[in-house]
């Protein structure tokens, strides 16, 4: 995995600095997903890292890293933007979660098993199926984000909430920066899965959860 790792963060180097053959962007962009692929859900913090360590004043290689990955969709470079959609280019990681997809379904209730492992209850907006449970296991933290900005760290208050996106957010300081959340360091290890959309009461909410792995 370590030479995986090595050679993702030799070619983001690469393109960020313009050292690709202007014939050979596509197969580095297609080897930098394979790849990504490969190590993401053992090996996702080493890669972070190791592409963190890359970084200097004028380029953020985390962020570099996220646009090989999108590419056709090419996002722009996002190094000092405030804000922007979760889901872009979010969407393209190589994510158990990306696999499907929940939009219009609705998260009727969750419970808590073997204390670290949570269990979300999703009534399914699909003619094949009624119902699905979503297991996340090694749960760290969980958070809820409301339309006011306020942080909660728990999701006693989530039902009825219907689902618009929902996906994996690299955990990096990017994807971190408008979100209020205590003890940030502790998690930095962990992957980050997002749900954004409607509560009960029709406003706009997202749920964070940091954690190993998933399970549907």
């Amino acid at each position: 995995m370590k030479q995986k790792i090595n050679k993702i963060v030799e070619l983001v180097h690469n393109v960020a600095n313009y050292w690709v053959e202007e014939d050979d962007y596509t197969n580095t962009y297609n080897s930098i997903r394979l790849l990504t692929k490969e190590v993401w859900n053992t090996h996702h913090s080493e890669l972070l890292n190791e592409l963190n360590q890359l970084d200097n004043p004028t380029a953020d290689y985390q962020l570099f890293w996220l646009e090989c990955l999108s590419f056709p969709r090419k996002s722009p470079n996002l190094n000092g933007l405030d804000g922007m959609p979760l889901s872009l280019p979010y969407s393209a990681l190589p994510s158990d979660l990306n696999e499907f997809s929940f939009h219009d379904s609705k998260i009727e209730g969750f419970s808590i098993k073997d204390q670290s492992n949570v269990v979300f209850y999703i009534k399914l907006d699909s003619w094949q199926y009624d119902k699905s449970e979503l297991t996340f296991y090694e749960v760290s933290n969980c958070f809820h984000q409301t339309d006011e900005g306020l942080i909660i760290e728990n999701l006693d208050n989530i039902q009825d909430f219907c689902i618009l996106s929902e996906g994996e957010a690299p955990n990096i300081s990017f994807a971190l920066k408008h979100l209020n959340i205590p003890n940030i360091s502790s998690i930095k290890d962990k992957r980050l899965f997002y749900f954004f959309g409607l509560n009960s009461s029709k406003t706009y909410e997202s749920i964070y959860i940091y954690l190993q792995k998933i399970g549907v």
